[in-house]
């Protein structure tokens, strides 16, 4: 029988394939059996649609990559600073 509410109320087109917390508040006021949250919970980790078309909600951390370092300390920032290198006059 719990195979049979399960598939009703997570598998079937009207149910939308809702998450763990989601499907148990359907379930616990007309349906109760021993170590039901986990049931639910073994059962929406194992169905097949909802791990292929369900979405990260987080990026999972980039790789790091070394940034090669300047040539030379502050080389293209004094320009700018201290104005050009050559001289106005004559």
């Amino acid at each position: 029988m719990i195979p049979k509410v399960m598939a009703a109320y997570h598998d079937h087109p009207t149910s939308g394939h809702f998450g763990i917390r989601r499907t148990w508040h359907k379930l616990k006021d007309q349906y109760f059996w021993p170590n039901m949250m986990l049931t639910i919970e073994n059962y929406i980790k194992s169905c097949e649609k909802c791990a292929k078309f369900n979405i990260r909600r987080t990026e999972p951390p980039g790789k790091l990559h070394p940034i090669t370092p300047p040539e030379g300390i502050f080389r293209n920032n004094w320009n700018g600073f201290l104005g050009s290198n050559t001289s106005s006059i004559g």
